[in-house]
């Protein structure tokens, strides 16, 4: 799946969310912050291919992951998914990004990893 895909196939997976309301943070929250959010987080499990978007922007992050997992390897896993959502709890301050924008975040995660399964290719969940 390109860039441009995930990018989309997020904002999608964020209005369904939403719509559904997935979770009561989503339901409440703004799709003026909701759907940026996605955005953000929809291309991060590419940073293990440094010929990516992400990548080429950061291969200090990016060769080194590569070499450690390959593409579609660790990033691409729900234990990674597990790791960022610990990660994003330990780095920032209780009440410092509203609950809705968080589960936008993980939202936009998932939905990457989604479209990756859903390719010829798939994912090694």
């Amino acid at each position: 799946m390109t860039a441009q895909g995930h990018l989309l196939f997020s904002v999608t997976c964020t209005l369904i969310a939403h719509k559904l309301q997935l979770t009561p943070a989503l339901a409440d929250a703004s799709l003026w912050q909701t759907i940026p959010a996605a955005l953000a987080s929809a291309l991060l499990p590419d940073l293990d291919h440094p010929k990516s978007v992400l990548g080429q922007r950061l291969p200090w992050i990016s060769k080194p992951l590569s070499r450690l997992f390959g593409h579609r390897g660790f990033t691409h896993s729900l234990l990674a998914v597990a790791a960022a959502i610990w990660g994003l709890n330990q780095s920032l301050p209780p009440d410092t990004l509203p609950m809705g924008v968080k589960d936008a975040l993980i939202v936009g995660y998932l939905s990457h990893l989604l479209g990756d399964w859903l390719t010829p290719a798939g994912i090694p969940f």
